[in-house]
């Protein structure tokens, strides 16, 4: 972590009604980094890649003024000569910046905003878009979450659609954060993708059964794998 003297520290207020989020209200400055800080950001990276054993590094894009398209392909560029698994949840602004990452998870929403085709969560229309992407980027895996349906992952030989399980939701805050970690080191450790498609879909369905932002429920996690029929 690096301290800015030109941008507050974001501040997220929820307001929950019957244990719900209804409204959020962010206090918070989203202009891009300027080249100094920047160029400071990617430093302690690279320090910390060189220094310590990182198997996986998670880009999670806010469009929120630190990763800008620089940073990006500077951290890239240092995780693929390191042989560090990367991964990243994009938004709108830089979609089509984190060429050649290694896992690329965007939403529904988020795809039908970036390709020029229309995209349903199909089986066809996803693939369609999944490979849309790759020849875009030259990412190695596509995750495309679509909400309570669950997901669609694809490895470059044709991807599959995996339904999550119904839950009571409370409040869907860091799931699509706990989908992306649980993945990313999934595919980081080598696990097939039917593995990695089951757990990211139940600690993200897990993580929504709760108010607020709440971590992985490890033991739990465990439980739920070891009763499905793989």
């Amino acid at each position: 972590m690096l301290r800015s003297s030109t941008r507050r520290t974001t501040v997220k207020t929820r307001i929950l009604g019957n244990h719900q989020q209804m409204l959020r209200i962010d206090r918070e400055d989203t202009h891009d980094l300027d080249q100094k800080e920047a160029g400071k950001l990617c430093d302690k990276v690279m320090s910390i890649i060189d220094q310590e054993p990182i198997r996986v590094i998670i880009l999670q894009d806010y469009n929120k003024g630190v990763l800008t398209e620089w940073v990006i392909k500077r951290i890239l560029n240092g995780a693929k000569q390191k042989g560090i698994f990367t991964a990243v949840d994009p938004k709108k602004a830089n979609f089509f910046a984190f060429e050649g990452v290694n896992l690329f998870k965007p939403n529904l929403k988020e795809v039908r905003e970036s390709t020029p085709f229309p995209v349903t969560p199909d089986e066809a229309s996803l693939q369609k878009a999944s490979d849309f992407l790759r020849e875009k980027l030259g990412n190695q895996f596509t995750m495309l979450t679509l909400s309570e349906k669950g997901l669609f992952l694809d490895d470059g030989t044709g991807g599959k659609c995996f339904p999550t399980t119904p839950r009571n939701i409370s409040d869907v805050s860091g799931a699509g954060d706990t989908v992306i970690s649980i993945a990313a080191m999934g595919l980081g450790a080598g696990l097939d993708l039917e593995t990695v498609a089951l757990l990211s879909n139940m600690a993200g369905g897990q993580v929504c059964e709760s108010p607020g932002v709440v971590p992985v429920n490890r033991a739990r996690l465990e439980k739920e794998l070891a009763n499905t029929n793989m």
